[in-house]
């Protein structure tokens, strides 16, 4: 149902039988409709409205999706998604969308795409190709050699527990403790590289 102007996927019949669906060109941002198809091993969205923000069903029997041409902009939440929902992925498709780095434009945004290239296959090990090009050996390793942590680029606020001593007192038994709160900020933005540790720092 290709060039449908489609604003969500439709219930079909027969989507337990289906095996690949191809729903390219339309106005799709909602793909809840997707769950629908139990066996699907392929599915096309290419040309449409999906953001980083669209929620994708649990869907362990797809190796296949295409996302090129969608609105795909805060990287991070895509790829965690993808790594939980998608969990046998072997061919992931991204190109042209505002937040995925430019393979075609030399310079500092194809080495952010390797880069972005690396990131995706240490959150999903059983990819085999990005964007119609191999997963290399070397991209294995790299890939290898990073831990990914899962926070948002938007401000997070944590809070930790200390435990300090408290100042000796006639009304209170010798080393007695308190515990106090502390919170510190999250800065996403300024952090980026923080999202990955390679285990040698750990």
């Amino acid at each position: 149902m290709s060039d449908a102007k489609l604003k969500e996927i439709p219930i079909v019949d027969n989507a337990d039988e289906i095996r690949s669906v191809d729903f390219s060109c339309n106005e799709i941002s909602s793909v809840d409709n997707l769950s629908q198809f139990k066996k699907v091993h392929t599915i096309t969205l290419d040309g449409n409205k999906i953001s980083s923000s669209t929620e994708f069903p649990t869907m362990p029997t797809v190796t296949m999706i295409s996302l090129s041409k969608n609105s795909i902009s805060d990287i991070q939440p895509f790829i965690n998604q993808m790594s939980e929902k998608f969990t046998n992925l072997s061919t992931l498709l991204v190109l042209k969308n505002p937040g995925i780095p430019n393979v075609f434009t030399p310079g500092v945004y194809s080495n952010d795409y390797k880069r972005f290239r690396v990131r995706l296959v240490a959150a999903l090990p059983k990819l085999k190709v990005i964007d119609s090009s191999p997963v290399t050996a070397e991209e294995q390793k790299e890939a290898a050699a990073i831990k990914p942590i899962r926070m948002s680029t938007r401000k997070k606020i944590a809070t930790r527990m200390k435990i300090v001593d408290l100042a000796p007192s006639p009304m209170a038994p010798p080393g007695k403790t308190a515990v106090e709160t502390c919170k510190y900020v999250y800065h996403g933005r300024a952090s980026e590289g923080n999202r990955y540790i390679r285990e040698g720092d750990l």
